[in-house]
């Protein structure tokens, strides 16, 4: 069984004529369709694929085997792996309320969803990185979203920041703004 992830939303997975001999299926038949449509989303969940409500295609091909394509939403849900959790995304603030309305709303709205969060000045105004538990979610990304773009995201964005702005706040910038400004 070969599995391939051609796209965001689409994941193709090939069986031989022997694998599918081997399972007693075949793609001509109308009961086994919905079998091996199965097989293939078991397949992608045990490589952490999750697709949500997938709509399944089965294509033969010369050899006896077939492909399935499965076209879907990539769903919020499955396990973070451990470098999600690691992944900072950075906001530009040019003007200072909009970061602080923005950090106190997040605070009120999702502070249990920031795992930690650090505050730079840089020449033209200041930068939010944020280490979100809802990476896949986006919960508390959509609230920054309102007040400011995404400028950066992942580990370089985070150096970058360190090497190149002023640290102001080093953990929990996004607690210690709402402290002062609610």
């Amino acid at each position: 069984m070969e599995l391939r992830k051609i796209a965001p939303q689409w994941v193709e997975v090939h069986l031989s004529g022997a694998e599918l001999n081997g399972l007693g299926l075949s793609p001509r038949e109308e009961t086994h369709q919905e079998e091996l449509a199965a097989l293939a989303k078991a397949a992608c969940s045990a490589v952490g694929i999750y697709l949500r409500h997938p709509t399944t295609q089965i294509k033969e091909d010369q050899e006896g085997g077939c492909t399935v394509l499965l076209q879907g939403q990539e769903s919020l849900k499955g396990p973070l792996s451990r470098l999600e959790k690691e992944i900072p995304v950075a906001y530009a603030f040019e003007d200072v309320d909009q970061l602080i309305h923005g950090a106190t709303r997040l605070f009120h709205r999702c502070s249990h969803r920031i795992r930690k969060s650090a505050l730079y000045q840089v020449p033209h105004g200041w930068r939010l990185l944020l280490w979100p538990l809802d990476l896949r979610e986006g919960v508390s990304l959509r609230v920054m979203d309102e007040y400011a773009p995404r400028c950066g995201q992942g580990p370089l964005a985070a150096a970058w920041l360190a090497e190149h702005g002023r640290l102001l706040v080093e953990r929990d910038a996004v607690g210690l703004l709402s402290s002062y400004f609610s």
